[in-house]
C-alpha cells in the first residue's frame, strides 16, 4: 500500500496506457480519493461541473465529474514519454507510427495556427464508447495522449 504525505507526488513504475481505460495506475471510473491515494494531491486547474487536477512532475492530469472526494475520474491525459500503449506508442511517436499501430483511427486537423494547440488529433474508439486520443504537434509527433469518456473535449 502506497502512503504519501500531503502534497507529495508518487514515484510510479506502471507506465502502461490501456486504450480507453487507464494511464498507469489510474483508471477511468476511480474516485478522486482513490486517484489522490495513488498520486498524492494534485494541483487544481479548474472546476465548473468537472474538476481538473494535474500532477506536473508526473506529466499527468485527470478530470473528475464533480468535485467531491467521491467524484469519478472520467478522463486522463499524459505528456510524459514514459507512458506507452501496448503497441509502443508514446509522446514523440510519429503520425506514421500511430496510424500503423491503429488502423481504426479518426483523424482531424485542428486548423489552428497557434503552436501551443494540437496540430492534429486522432481518436480510437473502443467497444465501450471510450476513446483514446492522440494529439500531434506541428511536426507530426505525438505530444499528448488522452483516455476516457466518449467525448473528452466536451468535458472541458
Amino acid at each position: 500500500m502506497l502512503v504519501l504525505a500531503a502534497g507529495a507526488e508518487a514515484k510510479l513504475t506502471n507506465h502502461k496506457i490501456v486504450l480507453g481505460k487507464a494511464i498507469g495506475d489510474v483508471s477511468v471510473g476511480m474516485t478522486r480519493t482513490q486517484v489522490e491515494h495513488r498520486l498524492g494531491h494534485g494541483r487544481l486547474l479548474g472546476h465548473n461541473g468537472v474538476r481538473i487536477e494535474d500532477w506536473p512532475k508526473l506529466g499527468l492530469a485527470f478530470t473528475f465529474k464533480g468535485s467531491s472526494p467521491s467524484a469519478k475520474d472520467v478522463a486522463g491525459v499524459t505528456n510524459n514519454p514514459a507512458y506507452h500503449t501496448p503497441q509502443g506508442i508514446r509522446i514523440g511517436s510519429t503520425t506514421a507510427q500511430v496510424t500503423a499501430a491503429y488502423a481504426s483511427l479518426h483523424c482531424v486537423d485542428s486548423g489552428d495556427s497557434n503552436p501551443n494547440h494540437p496540430y492534429k488529433k486522432c481518436s480510437r474508439y473502443g467497444p465501450t464508447g471510450r476513446q483514446t486520443e492522440f494529439a500531434f504537434d506541428g511536426t507530426g509527433d505525438v505530444n499528448r495522449i488522452a483516455v476516457g469518456v466518449d467525448s473528452i473535449r466536451s468535458l472541458t
